[in-house]
């Protein structure tokens, strides 16, 4: 009997600790970190604004080469989500939400799988301090409820993953500040590139402004054809070639083009070559009827800096149709050529 007795009390005792630890256990945890970073706002938040942005500077994509991304939905938008799978020391099993993205806060939702469950809420918070420097505040938190906020007492989450946050910030830092060397235009980046020497097999004529779409799709397909029929696709992508640009008459002389390795021959072919040679590169990512903008920032630089162009402009079509439906995720790269500097 005192043995029962002895293990009643102890039993009680037992429930009075867990009630008493569950009292005084926090019923929050958060970790964040701070940055400066010497970069506007705008380049801070192209590069949080989306999931793949994120994992382009995320200190556990960075140390774990063997996870894998699955996407969901239109990345930027509300609602888009990605599922990792990778090292299950490192990275494990989880899902990531979207939750919402203004300049100024974005959010996520994380649901971790593997190797323990857990459904905490990350953010991001930016603070212009001036044109050129943004704050940026990178942090986590959860709500622990029974009986996790008890085994959190004896945690410490900020010295377990501060580390981390702080590497990854450290990552944004360096993205930021070397995309803010670049000259943004409309909220396009120009950069100075070296192309190596190109040649490209091409259709080209004259056609209306209204009538590009029309050419692009009938030659395109004809042209790719003949290139491949006679092996000799070259490296590079289908692109479109501007000679020239008339507004008044609402007309362009122009030729879609293939890379070629060698000559092609062929009805209304001709070979366009194009000799190692030092352009302005912008990259246009979205639907190719919204690309005039590109165009109207690169004429703003070329303003800005004394520049007149010459020359040829060519697109790439790095991403476009057929491969790729979805327009918000072609990629059109845009080149420009000034006057060699006197």
């Amino acid at each position: 009997m005192k043995l029962l007795k002895y293990l009643g009390i102890l039993f009680l005792m037992l429930i009075l600790l867990v009630l008493i630890l569950n009292f005084i256990a926090p019923s929050e945890s958060r970790v964040e970190r701070t940055q400066i970073i010497k970069a506007p706002n705008e380049v801070v938040h192209n590069n949080v604004k989306t999931l793949k942005a994120q994992n382009a500077w995320s200190p556990w994509v960075q140390r774990d080469p063997t996870i894998k991304h699955t996407y969901t939905g239109n990345d930027g938008e509300v609602g888009s989500s990605y599922t990792w799978e990778g090292d299950p020391k490192t990275s494990g099993k989880g899902s990531m939400t979207l939750k919402s993205s203004t300049p100024e806060r974005t959010e996520v939702e994380l649901h971790f799988i593997e190797p323990f469950e857990a459904n905490p809420q990350a953010y991001i918070i930016q603070k212009p301090q001036d044109d050129k420097t943004t704050e940026v505040t990178w942090g986590f938190y959860q709500k622990n409820s029974f009986p996790s906020n008890i085994f959190m007492m004896f945690m410490n989450m900020d010295k377990a993953i501060g580390g981390d946050y702080e590497m990854g910030l450290a990552n944004l830092k360096k993205l930021c500040e070397k995309q803010a060397e670049v000259p943004n235009f409309r909220g396009y980046n120009i950069k100075k590139i070296d192309l190596p020497q190109r040649a490209y097999a091409t259709i080209r004529s004259k056609e209306k402004m209204d009538k590009i779409g029309a050419f692009f799709q009938k030659n395109m397909p004809i042209l790719a054809a003949e290139v491949q029929k006679q092996n000799a696709m070259g490296k590079g992508f289908p692109s479109g070639i501007y000679y020239s640009w008339d507004e008044a008459k609402g007309e362009t002389d122009m030729a879609v083009a293939m890379p070629a390795s060698k000559e092609v021959q062929g009805k209304n072919i001709t070979m366009a070559n194009f000799p190692p040679q030092k352009v302005y590169m912008t990259e246009h990512v979205g639907a190719y009827e919204k690309s005039a903008e590109a165009y109207y920032a690169m004429d703003d630089f070329f303003k800005a800096n004394k520049l007149s162009q010459v020359g040829p402009v060519v697109e790439d079509y790095v991403v476009s149709f057929p491969e790729e439906q979805d327009t918000t995720k072609w990629v059109t790269r845009i080149y420009f050529t000034a006057e060699p500097e006197k």
